[in-house]
């Protein structure tokens, strides 16, 4: 499902420890963001992460250099 303003998106596994996974997404603006965030779906997968997984954190990034190699 493509939503408007995400650019990427990525689940990644911990090559050190495979019970341990990294989502990212890039977003055009932080107006976007928020707006997925409070979208009915999204907050139904939240309300389900507590029961899925033994932690999580959100770290905001700022995207330094990259691209397709």
């Amino acid at each position: 499902l493509k939503e408007e303003g995400c650019i990427t998106y990525q689940l990644n596994r911990d090559a050190n420890n495979p019970s341990r996974f990294i989502w990212t997404e890039e977003w055009t603006s932080q107006a976007l963001l928020d707006k997925h965030l409070s979208a009915p779906h999204i907050a139904e997968l939240f309300a389900q992460v507590p029961d899925l997984v033994e932690s999580s954190e959100v770290l905001p990034l700022v995207k330094l250099a990259g691209g397709a190699a």
